[in-house]
This record gives structure tokens, sequence and C-alpha cells, in this order.
């Protein structure tokens, strides 16, 4: 399959990965999610870890805030729940070029407490977290099969952090597929939990620029 079909048949699956991607239960009262009661002091605090688009990588990027209106998928509300939670503090942007691809998505998330952050951390780094995403998002999409799930080195960031790759195939009726691959990175530091989801067709992001992202985040976090 040459280059320009691959595009075309991962452009359609990419851009259904946007809703899939809001992690920590993200809908406003969707089963799953945590309880939201959100203060001014820590809605800035969640505004403040998120990534610029001056940040990202050269190209053309269109910039919107994180959509927190999606279900959860029933293996999140089964297994992965949130909803003994609360969030104070919630902000996203989701960055995307023209074709659809690659995709960038910030979001942070501020808990009750410390203890809540670490619980609602460890669920977004397990990687059982990680397959019932890849699952759901694949039963979205028609002639979409999930391919696997691995951990992600994430350390040297001087904050907790964890990080997962979701590869997932999609195929053409006409013949061929493409590759799609989500890398997954979760921080924890304090009350806050940020993520950073990176969307490729074809090859996953390059490790170097993901870390370099991934260094931003985490140095906002520091200062809080």
């Amino acid at each position: 399959m040459n280059r320009a079909s691959t595009k075309r048949a991962g452009a359609g699956l990419a851009t259904a990965t946007i809703a899939a991607l809001a992690c920590a239960g993200a809908a406003i009262s969707a089963p799953g999610d945590p309880m939201k009661h959100f203060n001014a002091r820590d809605q800035a605090i969640a505004r403040g870890v998120l990534l610029t688009k001056a940040e990202l990588p050269a190209g053309i990027w269109h910039a919107k805030p994180t959509d927190f209106s999606q279900p959860n998928p029933a293996c999140v509300v089964n297994h992965y729940s949130f909803s003994a939670l609360t969030a104070t503090g919630e902000a996203g942007r989701t960055f995307a070029q023209s074709s659809g691809v690659p995709i960038v998505e910030s979001d942070a998330h501020v808990l009750l407490t410390p203890a809540q952050a670490s619980r609602a951390f460890a669920l977004l780094a397990d990687l059982g977290f990680a397959r019932c995403q890849g699952s759901a998002l694949a039963a979205q999409t028609p002639s979409t099969r999930l391919v696997g799930v691995s951990p992600l080195a994430a350390g040297g960031l001087g904050v907790t952090a964890r990080g997962f790759r979701i590869t997932l195939r999609h195929s053409q009726p006409q013949g061929g597929s493409a590759l799609l691959h989500i890398n997954a990175l979760a921080f924890k530091r304090g009350r806050t939990v940020a993520t950073l989801s990176l969307v490729a067709v074809g090859a996953p992001w390059p490790q170097a620029r993901m870390h370099g992202l991934a260094r931003k985040i985490a140095g906002r976090m520091l200062k809080h």
C-alpha cells in the first residue's frame, strides 16, 4: 500500500480516537467518572499544566478544548471506575493537523487529596486500563482490531510517570490496512494527575519528541 493511501486509511480511525482518549473518567456525569466539585484555584492549576500550540513539532496545528462529554466504555465503568474520587479541577486541549493526524491531547485533573490522585494514577497507569481503552476504540470503528498494548518508558521526569502504547490495525474494504499507534503517558504530583496522548498512523511518535513534550508537562507540575 502506498503512503498516501495509508494516510487515508488511518485518518478516519484517528479522528475517532479523539473522544476515546479522554482519560480519567472524563465525561461530566457519565458512570465511572469522578464527582466534579471545581474551584477557581484548582481549575487554574489544571490549565497551567497543559501544552500549548507553540510547544508542538513544526506543522499547522488546530487546537480545541478536550471534549469531556463522552461516555466511558463499559470496561472502565465495571473495572476501572473513578466514581469514588472527586475532581476539583479539570482542563484539556486537543491538537490535530488538517488531515486528522497526528493528534496530541494534553489533559490535567486536580483531585481532592493526594491519596485520591494516587488512586487515579494507579488506574490510568494499569495496562488493563489501556487494553480496555484499546478494545473499546476498536469496537467503535468497523474493520479495526486491537493489535497489542505495551508499556512505555517514562522515567527521569521528576514526577511519578508511567506510559503505554496501544496499537490498532484498520483494514479497508478495497484491501490494505493501516496501523494506528496511541502513545499515552500519565503523570502525578501531589493532587494533580496529567495525561498526554499522542496518535500517529504508520509509525508511532518518535521517542525523543514524546519525552520532550512529557518534560514540559512535568516541569509545570513541579511548580505546584
